[in-house]
């Protein structure tokens, strides 16, 4: 069963009120759509977009006996401009956007998110594979060796990228994701209780789905749809989409046009941690618009 990470502090951070309508980027396993389902009540909205159209479903089960109005959308959180328009929709109260793998997605969906098994090199959100849709395995089998060691350092933070470059290249054709865990581990040995093969699947999946593009988009348009006093939340598990909201965030402060709900990101507590050890990277920022 997928654990929502840090959901209290989430529900408390947006403060929603009777009513709100609220904009969720990933419905994930429906954990979260729940409690915010609750807190609107029969006079708010909640509009949950996902790529994979198998997790929308189960988010739909969960909702069943939900008492407010519930819009799934099997589309990408970065469209939330089209979304609402096509929804009649001009505003929002808040938006929540968690950026992590459920465990439904890394355990289940037979697409190559986990190290640990061996299953084919997709690593796309959606189920389903449209035209010019990338997947992981045209990038480890195709992309040049500096762009493979860019990405996977860019995106990973993973210091043996360029060995770990090398290693793909000379290793080609790589088919499913226990030979690519391989290859990776071959060149970088485990240090402590991470995998070797974590940061470059990371990095790895990020590009596939163009995640700090799609996050980037969703912070210009999502915030000009708020509302005065209205909430945009996020919840990052690296260092690079971090970076992105934190700076999106300060620059909106700087623009005297919001302020920080917490100056600093919330992070899990010890007990989340140990409970929950996919949220140990886990950050929530919060920011409240003025104008």
């Amino acid at each position: 069963m997928h654990t929502t990470v840090l959901k209290n502090e989430t529900l408390e951070t947006l403060a929603l009120k009777p009513g709100a309508i609220v904009f969720e980027g990933t419905g994930g396993e429906g954990g979260l759509s729940r409690e915010l389902a609750e807190q609107v009540g029969s006079t708010g909205s909640l509009i949950i977009t996902d790529l994979d159209s198998s997790l929308l479903a189960r988010v739909g089960t969960s909702l069943q006996n939900a008492k407010c109005n519930v819009n799934l959308v099997n589309d990408n959180f970065r469209n939330i401009k089209n979304i609402l328009v096509d929804l009649a929709v001009t505003a929002l109260d808040a938006i929540i956007v968690d950026l992590g793998l459920c465990s439904y997605q890394i355990d289940e969906s037979g697409r190559g998110f986990s190290f640990d098994k061996d299953e084919p090199l997709i690593m796309t959100f959606s189920d389903s594979s449209g035209e010019g849709s990338v997947t992981a395995e045209q990038v480890v089998n195709n992309w040049s060796e500096e762009n493979l060691a860019d990405i996977i350092y860019g995106f990973g933070g993973e210091r043996n990228s360029r060995k770990i470059a090398k290693a793909i290249v000379t290793a080609r054709p790589i088919t499913n994701s226990k030979q690519l865990a391989d290859v990776i581990s071959s060149v970088s040995p485990r240090r402590g209780k991470i995998h070797p093969a974590t940061k470059t699947f990371q990095a790895i999946r990020i590009a596939v789905n163009d995640e700090v593009g799609a996050l980037k988009q969703l912070l210009i348009d999502g915030w000009e749809l708020l509302l005065p006093d209205g909430r945009l939340a996020v919840i990052s598990f690296h260092e690079v989409e971090d970076r992105v909201v934190k700076r999106f965030f300060v620059s909106k402060v700087g623009e005297a046009k919001a302020t920080l709900v917490r100056k600093k990101p919330i992070v899990p507590t010890d007990n989340e941690i140990e409970l929950n050890p996919r949220s140990r990277s886990a950050k929530l920022r919060v920011a409240q618009k003025i104008v």
